[in-house]
């Protein structure tokens, strides 16, 4: 069983664009076999990205995440 939450948010500033966002994960895994444990995970995501058009056809860009795999 998984449930998440996710956020995002958006700022342009000029030829400027800036992105972040968060996730954040519950996992449950469950066994049929009772002589084995099921696992609980929590996890955190994040990511930055920024955008700069120097003009109509040419752009730079950079970005810098953070996730977690079950």
């Amino acid at each position: 069983k998984n449930g998440a939450l996710f956020v995002e948010y958006e700022k342009r500033i000029g030829d400027l664009e800036l992105q972040t966002g968060m996730r954040y994960d519950d996992t449950s895994v469950e066994n049929d076999d009772s002589n084995l444990s099921g696992r609980d995970y929590n996890g955190v995501g994040l990511f930055l990205f920024g955008t700069y058009r120097l003009d109509e056809g040419f752009r730079y860009f950079v970005g810098i995440g953070k996730s977690s795999r079950v």
